[in-house]
């Protein structure tokens, strides 16, 4: 599966468990490196880069990593491969 088709499947699984997603579909202009997915709903808040199993994290997107999590935020990647901790992740209880 590539990284697109594994995209439109996690967002289709977000958008059913009632949470909002956000995709910048044109990233000319934007800030290099920030993730592909913000997940926003049932009291959190993810930044999700997706990949394929073989896809490489540029220096950009493990510096907007870094920079998130020391800042509180929850961020990690996705691949096709860890869709049952995807769906786990978005099913879970959200931690108080």
């Amino acid at each position: 599966m590539n990284e697109k088709q594994f995209q439109a499947n996690v967002v289709e699984l977000a958008h059913y468990l009632g949470y909002l997603t956000y995709h910048t579909l044109d990233s000319r202009g934007s800030e290099p490196g920030f993730p592909d997915l913000v997940i926003v709903g049932r009291n959190r808040l993810l930044f999700r880069e997706i990949k394929s199993e073989k896809g490489m994290l540029t220096q950009a997107q493990l510096k907007w990593g870094g920079a998130l999590m020391a800042g509180g935020g929850d961020w990690s990647v996705w691949r096709p491969s860890q869709m049952e901790l995807v769906q786990a992740t978005l099913t879970a209880d959200p931690v108080d």
